[in-house]
């Protein structure tokens, strides 16, 4: 199996000794913390970019979410961290996360996004600018992290049409369904692409047209300015999707589009 080599990337020695100093940067600075382990100024200067990287962005995984050509990066414990590259396809890189690291960076990440993750609340899904996370907490199984990177740049459908996942003529019969106000379903398995398409003939809505948006996770990149997004939360009465859909029900849209819909929320829309 051929390995993608990551540029950039922090070697495993200062990722450890890092999140030592996380752990204690409460008490001590890192001037003090560098002083009692010997430290010098180089290895100091990688520490602190590893740390402002772990607190503000996405810490050791960061340079794979810089690069552009990167779609989707799955971080398991005690393993090494694969990705799903545009052109490479499905690769192993040569970043390895222990399971500490991955437990740790699973738990810091929902934090961050404001949630819990535990034996309650073993599964979370949050949003960080154009990243879709996914985490699984250990009581499930091994921490794992899915990490989606949306396009900053979403396909139109010009672009499906020049990439050959459709055709002039199905895109030009979707077009006059949107126009005639029809119901369209897309469906497919997982990661075929339907967020894509949806997105992109999304876009033959005018700019100025009344659409109500329902999305668990906000995914959908729509350059309309008359567009309420809703999110449902499961578990709370007032925000259940068929509260959600009472509530559009107040501002008649002209469309509703809903980003993805799962179990028996089906229900609310037949």
């Amino acid at each position: 199996m051929s390995v993608y080599q990551v540029k950039g990337k922090y070697s495993d020695d200062i990722a450890i000794m890092a999140l030592r100093y996380l752990s204690s940067a409460h008490e001590i600075s890192l001037d003090v913390f560098s002083a009692q382990n010997n430290i010098d100024a180089i290895t100091r200067s990688q520490i602190e970019r590893f740390v402002d990287d772990y607190i503000n962005r996405m810490g050791k995984v960061e340079p794979l979410v810089e690069d552009p050509d990167i779609e989707d990066i799955t971080v398991l414990p005690e393993n090494y961290v694969y990705i799903y590259h545009r052109t490479l396809g499905s690769m192993r890189t040569d970043i390895f996360f222990t399971e500490y690291e991955a437990g740790r960076f699973a738990k810091h990440l929902a934090q961050r996004s404001g949630k819990t993750l535990s034996v309650y609340n073993p599964i979370v899904d949050i949003s960080f600018g154009n990243l879709r996370i996914n985490i699984v907490h250990h009581d499930v199984a091994r921490p794992t992290i899915s990490i989606r990177k949306l396009r900053s740049n979403p396909y139109n459908p010009a672009n499906l049409i020049g990439n050959g996942t459709t055709s002039p003529e199905i895109m030009a019969y979707i077009w006059e369904a949107i126009e005639s106000r029809l119901n369209i379903i897309i469906t497919g398995s997982t990661a075929s692409g339907k967020t894509t398409f949806l997105n992109a003939i999304a876009m033959f809505l005018g700019p100025l047209t009344n659409v109500a948006i329902i999305e668990d996770m906000h995914e959908l990149n729509l350059q309309g300015t008359n567009m309420m997004l809703l999110q449902p939360k499961p578990g709370v009465e007032d925000l259940s999707m068929q509260s959600i859909i009472d509530i559009i029900h107040y501002r008649s849209p002209d469309y509703l589009i809903a980003g993805e819909i799962r179990g028996n929320d089906i229900n609310t829309f037949w």
